[in-house]
C-alpha cells in the first residue's frame, strides 16, 4: 500500500464519507473478526481512481438485482466496488485518512485500535477485547487494557 498526500488522503477520506462503506464485525463462519472498507458506483473510471491512488484492494464488477414494490427487477446499470479486506491493510490505508474522515472516524479508530492490539499477537480469534471493540464498549476496552 502506498503512502497517501494529503489532497489524495482527503480525497479518498470523502469519498469513503460518502460514497464507502466500513465494516468491522464477526466472521459469520469462523471465530474471527471481519474488516473491510467497500466504495461502490455504477462508474468505473471512479472506482478505477480509488485504486489507481490506494494501489491496493480489488474492483470486481457486479449486476445487482434489485426490488422495486417486492418485484425483482434488474437495474440498466452494473455496479463496480472496490473491496479492501484485512484488519492490517484497513488500519493502515485508514489511519492515513483518519484526520479527513467525518461520518465514519469512530469505526475507523475501532479498527485501527484492534490492528493495534493485534499486531505480533499471531492470533485471530473473537475474543472479550475484540467484542468490546466491535460493541463500542469503551468502559469493557478499559478495563481489559488496565488487564494487559
Amino acid at each position: 500500500m502506498k503512502l497517501l498526500n494529503e489532497v489524495e488522503s482527503a480525497w479518498l477520506a470523502g469519498v469513503i464519507d460518502g460514497e464507502g462503506s466500513v465494516y468491522l464485525g464477526k466472521h459469520t463462519s469462523r471465530r474471527s473478526v471481519l474488516c473491510q472498507i467497500i466504495i461502490a458506483n455504477t462508474n468505473l473510471a471512479f472506482i478505477q481512481k480509488v485504486y489507481e491512488i490506494t494501489q491496493c484492494g480489488i474492483i470486481k464488477e457486479y449486476q445487482p438485482l434489485g426490488t422495486k414494490y417486492g418485484t425483482l427487477i434488474s437495474r440498466k446499470k452494473g455496479l463496480w466496488n472496490w473491496r479492501l479486506s484485512g484488519m492490517q491493510n484497513c488500519a493502515s490505508l485508514l489511519k492515513q485518512i483518519l484526520p479527513f474522515l467525518i461520518i465514519k472516524t469512530s469505526k475507523a479508530k475501532q479498527i485501527i485500535l484492534l490492528a493495534d492490539f493485534r499486531k505480533g499477537k499471531g492470533h485471530h480469534h473473537y475474543g472479550a477485547y475484540e467484542k468490546a471493540i466491535i460493541k463500542g464498549d469503551i468502559m469493557q476496552i478499559e478495563e481489559i487494557q488496565r488487564l494487559l
